[in-house]
């Protein structure tokens, strides 16, 4: 079963000023773009310890203290990146149980927010709608691929035999029933 958006986990970080905070997942998890996972006073403020490059254009400035994992993947509607999902999701899941651990991913695409919606649906048994909003208001442009939503409504019905999420027609083609609300603005333009 899915929990609620609401009962997840909020957190409010102190930072300098000048510096804007990374968005926060989890306690342990922080998406991140090229800028955010290159900055060493960012890594530093926020106790992140790990950096998983999921890009395979992204070269990562060596931050001292900091591990790197390096998994490239190619942001395309046919890559398939439901191939690393089980080994993400149980990374992120072990830092957790780690202690101050907490990971950055680094990317130009959507993988980022795909593999983040691919381990909340393990790790926190939630809904892949469920997931969704609760990673959009930290990543507000959330639109993996045609081909990464396809994999993610596989993921879930394997981990949960039944889909919540569904596509639905519309003048971009199949589109995911999260973006419905969008879709309707976007057609009244």
């Amino acid at each position: 079963g899915g929990g609620s958006p609401s009962a997840f986990p909020r957190h409010i970080h102190q930072h300098p000023p000048g510096l804007a905070p990374a968005p926060r997942i989890t306690s342990n998890l922080y998406p991140g773009d090229v800028v955010a996972t290159n900055s060493h006073l960012l890594l530093f403020t926020h106790c992140i310890s790990t950096i998983i490059n999921i890009s395979l254009e992204v070269a990562n400035t060596l931050c001292p203290d900091v591990r790197y994992l390096h998994v490239p993947v190619m942001d395309g509607p046919t890559t398939r990146i439901s191939s690393c999902f089980d080994s993400m999701a149980a990374t992120i899941h072990g830092w957790g149980h780690v202690g101050s651990d907490a990971a950055a991913l680094c990317c130009w695409g959507e993988q980022v927010p795909t593999i983040c919606l691919a381990d909340l649906q393990k790790n926190n048994s939630t809904s892949l709608a469920g997931t969704h909003a609760w990673i959009e208001p930290c990543h507000p442009i959330l639109q993996p691929n045609n081909g990464f939503w396809q994999q993610l409504i596989y993921y879930e019905y394997k981990h949960f035999s039944i889909n919540r999420l569904q596509k639905i027609s519309s003048p971009l083609g199949l589109t995911p029933n999260v973006y419905e609300n969008e879709l309707g603005v976007m057609l009244l333009l």
